[in-house]
């Protein structure tokens, strides 16, 4: 954990919040805040999180054993200590943002921030928006699913979006290296749980809205709802861009009110009325080309594989070209664009066939994987997927299906199980697989393999020459989470030491 040692007076960070009450000194030195009662040390202030799992109000022993002097809390404390000061407000979460801002003293105030939601495609786009304003000159910082960037220095992250105090602490350390601009992934969860509920986006964009994390917002339309939320915390100078084919975009552009919405579209239909817009898409192994067309009239050439790329790259150039950058500025940063982490990776050890690496993980994700790999496959596509434990179970049944549809052969295996058996999990993507089945009155080629590695290895040595392998499901994680313990896993790796063992003879 990235720490700080501000001292700042508890009244000063509470100056502008709204308490029931501080109990306790009012002018105590605060060293740290932290909401992780085993991260607590000396002088800082524990901020009590009731949380999906765990509730920090009964950890408020432990932080005290540990050092704290100052306790946040919702609820009263079972007893008030002598020397420590109590603060209660209303919701511990919705203050995490606005007291985080105050403690590293407004880092955004310094820099500009553009925010990107959606359901896939999010991460692709934060690099190539990255990419597009380095090129035209501007400094920028990342907050994704995959790491923290910061200049040359790179943090790894366990979620997409962090928690609000983590976030800050990032932006400081950004502030302090003269970044203009963040470019930060929101997340669902984050914006239902008020993670970045202090923050005013100077752009946001919105990618797509398809099925995932039901089990947490209960129905698409909840999960959409939450999702626009990013565009009702833009500045009213800032920019919405909205994906016009997706049929939630009127929504994000609803909720962006005074700010101004800019649509953009791969749909015949919904051109007319888009600012920017893709025509003349040409698909490859290699990538493609197309030409952008409305308020910027530009050809380009992508070296990343599959329409949903083009998606990805129309939307960061409309948002890019907004936050400033120029027109070969826009060429130049999506053409010279290196591979993104578990994004349609290829892994090449000079076979006669293709092995790529996703982090497809919706049923969304797993179809728009597996068309890009029809469209681009001249022999068979032989896919690897299962599903993660303890998420959205409603999805399981749905990628079953897909994988069928689309894929020639399917090894299901197990993705990160966490606390649920692997084989419930894959026994439910069955159910999804045998329905197409009935509805195409054929039997459908597949085979049950638990352990990920061993399906991998199975996958490649089923491929011939023009094949294509697709792993799907984990992309950039190198860690495989179950009930009672994490292993070290990466698919990138599994796929290049099976390949390695392979006979390669003609290989080139």
């Amino acid at each position: 954990m990235l720490r700080e040692h501000i001292n700042i007076f508890l009244k000063k960070i509470f100056s502008d919040i709204n308490t029931d009450y501080i109990k306790g000194p009012a002018d105590k030195k605060i060293n740290n805040i932290v909401y992780d009662s085993r991260e607590v040390e000396q002088d800082d202030l524990f901020i009590c999180i009731e949380g999906l799992n765990a509730d920090g109000h009964n950890y408020i022993p432990e932080a005290l054993k540990s050092g704290a002097k100052v306790i946040v809390l919702e609820k009263d404390p079972p007893e008030i200590k002598p020397g420590i000061s109590y603060v209660k407000v209303d919701d511990t979460r919705k203050i995490m943002g606005p007291l985080a801002a105050r403690f590293y003293d407004f880092p955004l105030s310094e820099m500009k921030l553009i925010g990107v939601t959606g359901t896939n495609g999010k991460t692709t786009c934060t690099y190539l928006i990255k990419n597009i304003l380095e090129t035209a000159g501007f400094s920028c910082g990342l907050l994704g699913t995959i790491n923290v960037l910061i200049g040359d220095r790179e943090y790894k992250t366990d979620r997409t979006t962090p928690e609000a105090f983590d976030i800050y602490r990032y932006l400081q350390k950004m502030r302090e290296s003269e970044i203009d601009i963040v470019i930060m992934e929101v997340s669902s969860h984050a914006l239902k749980l008020k993670r970045a509920a202090a923050m005013n986006f100077d752009a946001a964009l919105f990618t797509n809205i398809s099925q995932d994390h039901l089990d947490f917002h209960g129905s698409l339309d909840n999960y959409a709802s939450v999702k626009a939320e990013l565009f009702s915390q833009l500045k009213e100078e800032g920019w919405g861009v909205v994906n016009a084919d997706d049929r939630f975009g009127k929504l994000m552009s609803k909720k962006a009110g005074p700010a101004k919405s800019k649509t953009y579209s791969l749909e015949q239909k919904n051109r007319e009325k888009a600012d920017f817009w893709a025509e003349q898409i040409s698909l490859s192994a290699t990538g493609s080309r197309f030409k952008i067309k409305g308020q910027i009239e530009l050809e380009i050439e992508l070296p990343l594989a599959g329409r949903f790329n083009v998606y990805n790259a129309l939307a960061s150039a409309g948002t890019a070209y907004l936050m400033g950058a120029e027109k070969e500025d826009l060429y130049q940063g999506l053409s010279n664009i290196q591979d993104i982490p578990g994004r349609f990776e290829q892994v090449d050890c000079g076979q006669d066939f293709g092995v790529i690496v996703d982090y497809a993980h919706t049923p969304d994700g797993l179809e728009n994987v597996l068309q890009a790999a029809q469209r681009i496959t001249e022999g068979k596509i032989i896919a690897v997927f299962g599903c993660g434990g303890d998420r959205d179970r409603e999805k399981r049944p749905l990628m079953g299906k897909i994988g069928v549809q689309y894929a020639d052969y399917c090894f299901i295996t197990s993705d990160n199980p966490r606390s649920e058996d692997p084989r419930a999990i894959i026994s439910q993507i069955e159910k999804g697989i045998q329905e197409q089945s009935t509805a195409n009155d054929d039997s459908p080629s597949y085979e049950v393999v638990s352990d990920r590695r061993t399906a991998i290895a199975e996958a490649i040595r089923k491929a011939g020459p023009k094949d294509m392998v697709l792993i799907l499901g984990k992309g950039h994680e190198t860690t495989q989470v179950f009930e009672d313990h994490i292993v070290e896993f990466d698919d990138r790796e599994a796929a290049k030491q099976v390949l390695q063992k392979i006979d390669c003879g003609d290989m080139k």
